[in-house]
Order: structure tokens, then sequence, then C-alpha cells
């Protein structure tokens, strides 16, 4: 788990692979299957398998493999489909209704178009924008949070909730404590992080930035003068206009 947050900030692609399964990891109690599990699984059913070419979680020598134990089994390779991209395709759905009704779809050819890849550069461009986006907004929220030199109860569940509401990932305890430390040793303060932030974001992003430090200031409570001043300069760091600062912070 620890290595996948940490990298996930540099790789190309992010943690794309991962997804949301280190966070399902976490909540679920690992579990010990026994050769029984994985034992050949037999069955005269018919049964219709869809495999795509380019499913790198389900190939389709594993469709295959699994279809030497059912001998009413029909294995429908799909060039250039993914893992799960064929279930929402019209073409993928008639053919399971043709299945269903006792037809022979055995001689079916099925075949996405051609992809069209987006260059490299692009995507390290993108992964470097997410990766900046995510240490300034993590910057922004956790460094309001520590305003006062700690993070209580109710500022954790709020920082983590407004986290995972802007971007999409959540921070389990381990992660946030993480992110906690490494905001603490930085010596820039919230309304710094705001000013990195200032370039990524549209005005309306800008407004749902300041309004989660908002939040986070609320949290325990009502913002003290402290927190007030922080707030107005993480506004004018994000490039706000003193009237669109007041009328998030009024609301």
């Amino acid at each position: 788990m620890a290595r996948i947050r940490a990298e996930r900030e540099t790789t190309l692609l992010g943690d794309m692979m991962d997804s949301w399964y280190p966070e399902i990891c976490s909540a679920v109690p690992e579990a010990r299957l026994d050769d029984a599990f994985r034992a050949p699984f037999v069955s005269d059913v018919p049964t219709l398998f869809l495999a795509g070419t380019l499913d790198a979680n389900t190939p389709p020598w594993q469709a295959f493999q699994v279809s030497w134990g059912w001998p009413h089994a029909t294995v429908l390779v799909v060039d250039r489909a993914g893992h799960e991209a064929l279930m929402p395709w019209a073409p993928a759905q008639e053919v399971i209704v043709d299945f269903f009704r006792g037809e022979d779809v055995s001689g079916r050819r099925l075949e996405l178009p051609a992809l069209a890849f987006v260059p490299v550069e692009e995507v390290r461009s993108e992964q470097q924008r997410l990766a900046a986006l995510r240490r300034g907004l993590r910057g922004l929220i956790i460094g309001m949070a520590l305003l006062d030199g700690r993070v209580g109860p109710e500022e954790r569940a709020v920082a983590a909730g407004v986290y995972e509401e802007l971007l999409g990932q959540r921070l389990d305890d381990e992660a946030l404590d993480a992110a906690v430390r490494a905001v603490a040793q930085d010596a820039r303060s919230a309304a710094d992080h705001a000013r990195d932030l200032a370039g990524y974001l549209s005005d309306e992003h800008k407004a749902l930035a300041l309004l989660a430090a908002l939040h986070v200031a609320r949290a325990d409570g009502d913002a003290d003068p402290g927190e007030e001043r922080l707030l107005h300069e993480i506004g004018m760091g994000l490039g706000m206009s003193p009237d669109a600062i007041r009328e998030v912070l009024s609301g």
C-alpha cells in the first residue's frame, strides 16, 4: 500500500492499474484460499465466453483454459476489446441475446475499431499536472488543518472527505497520517500551496478549493481570526478577486 501511494505520484499512468483496489484491500480482511478454490471447474451447461485480445486482466487464453471443462462452451475472441469493454457494446449484446435464444454464434466475428493512441508526452504532461494538483490540494487542505499545530479528529474526517470529493481518492488513516507528516515538514503555508494551484484551476474550481479549506477551518467550530486570515490569503493565492473570496467565505 505504501509503495503504491509513493509510486503513483511519479509513474506515467499513476495508479491506473491499481485503481480502487488498494482501498478495498485495506478494508477487507485477508483471505487464504485453499486448493479446492483453484480446482478445475466443470459444467455441461451451454455457456458463452467472451474475451478481448487487449484484456490484460483476463486474457483470451484463460477463457479457453476454463472452457476445457465445459463441453458445450462457445468462446468468442473479440479483436481490440479490453477488460469489461464488451458488456455495453451493442454487437456483443446482440451475440449474447442470440446465444440465449439457442442460436449457434460460434462463427460470429467481432472487432472493435482501431485504437487511437495518445502520445506519451501528452500522458506524461497530464500526469505531472495531476500530481501537482494532488500536492497542491493536499498542502492547502491539511495546511489549513495544521494552522494550530495539530489535526484533530473532526479536522481529519473533514480533510479526508474533502480530499476524496475533489480528487476521487480516499485517504485512509495511514495515508492521512503520511500526508499530515509531509505537509508538517513543508516550510510552505496553505497559501503558498494555493499559489501553486492557481494556474491549474478554473474560477469555479478555485472557489471549490477555497470552500474546501473553509470546511476544514469550521470542522471543530467557527473559524477563528487566524483561520479567517489564512482563508483570505488562500483566496488571494488562488488568484480570486476580493468579491469572489467574500462570496465563498460568507456561505
